[in-house]
């Protein structure tokens, strides 16, 4: 039915039967002497808006709600094996499990990355060791090997669940959030926070337990380098000429950002998560 305002009424125009074409919704509520026209007086007005007002208000008072609710991003940053995924998770226990969302989950295909030389390496062998080989020269430890418009999709859509969870904090993860690069910064924007985990003073020593760690592990679905044949030697070499440089130069060693703090990744793991939570706490006001 149309519906128009006449001075202080409002005027309902009776709609048409779509079998008869004729009108008839408005005639059952119209005096006869008004045919398909019908004039209601200002209390039924009154009463109309005042429920409409009431629904729209009630609307704007939860989207207010919503939007108002803080949620903070805390950005965990650190090198290869410094134990990122493992802080995370228990950050996210200590606040209430909140969201989490990782850089690593949004790589680029492998065919297109940056590249990297793996005949570069000074291996301790004749040639590159067949691990190696299979892996491919693919550079996962260059920030253009990250697609960084979908992470920003991936945290503002984290941001919008935590705000209808009602949760205070939103975790993000990455090895290359602190990078020198249009994309990084741009995430790196959206962070409140950071914790940034750092091996001690990085000496060769302090390294030696990362690469180990890093020779050890699997990750990402990977079997470790040394289930896959690598040995000790050949691995240090390729953490002294490739994954340590890339982290010197597209880490946060230079780069510190406001609003962080540093942890010792290479204390003892209970004491690394107690620090990580206090530091977290401090710095987002929790």
């Amino acid at each position: 039915r149309a519906v128009f305002v006449a001075g202080s009424r409002v005027v309902f125009m009776g709609a048409r039967d779509t079998t008869m074409g004729q009108p008839q919704a408005a005639a059952q509520v119209a005096p006869p002497s008004r045919g398909a026209g019908a004039v209601l007086p200002l209390p039924f007005l009154t009463g109309t808006v005042a429920a409409l007002a009431g629904a729209g208000l009630l609307a704007l008072l939860v989207w207010r709600r919503l939007q108002g609710r803080c949620v903070k991003v805390l950005g965990i940053v650190g090198c290869s094996a410094a134990g990122k995924s493992t802080i995370c998770k228990s950050l996210q226990k200590k606040l209430d499990n909140c969201l989490m969302v990782c850089t690593d989950d949004r790589y680029l295909p492998l065919d297109s990355c940056p590249r990297f030389d793996l005949s570069g390496i000074r291996w301790p062998g004749v040639s590159v060791p067949e691990a190696f080989k299979k892996r491919g020269g693919a550079d996962l430890n260059h920030p253009d090997s990250v697609h960084w418009a979908q992470v920003q999709n991936d945290l503002h859509d984290a941001i919008r669940t935590a705000r209808f969870r009602g949760d205070r904090v939103v975790i993000l993860e990455g090895l290359m959030v602190c990078a020198d690069h249009a994309g990084a910064r741009s995430l790196a924007s959206m962070c409140d926070a950071f914790l940034l985990l750092a091996p001690g003073d990085s000496s060769p020593a302090a390294q030696e337990v990362l690469w180990k760690r890093k020779y050890l592990r699997s990750h990402l679905g990977n079997k470790s380098y040394k289930d896959r044949g690598v040995t000790e030697q050949e691995y240090h070499a390729y953490w002294a000429c490739y994954v340590w440089p890339r982290w010197l130069e597209h880490g946060f060693m230079d780069r510190r950002p406001k609003r962080s703090e540093v942890v010792n990744c290479l204390a003892e793991p209970e004491f690394v998560a107690e620090a990580c939570y206090a530091a977290a706490a401090s710095l987002l006001k929790l």
